[in-house]
């Protein structure tokens, strides 16, 4: 629940790096995408349409993790493009 709303999602693959004693120092939660985009200009549009979603990602796994969300990365994986993007 986030704020008064009820969000459902699935991670399609997160990486947790941990400290010598098993605890959690940073993640990266990476998000697969197959839309077509045919240049750098619709990669950016399609960024951008999906940044709220990683944030709620993010924020998600912040609380699962007990890290903030600034411990938390965040990557598009167009894989039709065969490009990364940081969000």
């Amino acid at each position: 629940v986030i704020g008064n709303r009820w969000v459902s999602g699935a991670f399609d693959r997160v990486v947790v790096m941990r400290d010598r004693n098993g605890k959690p120092v940073e993640a990266a939660v990476l998000d697969f995408k197959s839309d077509a985009a045919e240049d750098e200009a619709a990669l950016a549009e399609l960024t951008k349409q999906y940044s709220p979603q990683m944030d709620i990602y993010r924020n998600a796994l912040s609380r699962m993790l007990g890290l903030q969300p600034s411990q938390i990365g965040s990557k598009l994986v167009f894989i039709n493009a065969g490009m990364v993007r940081d969000i």
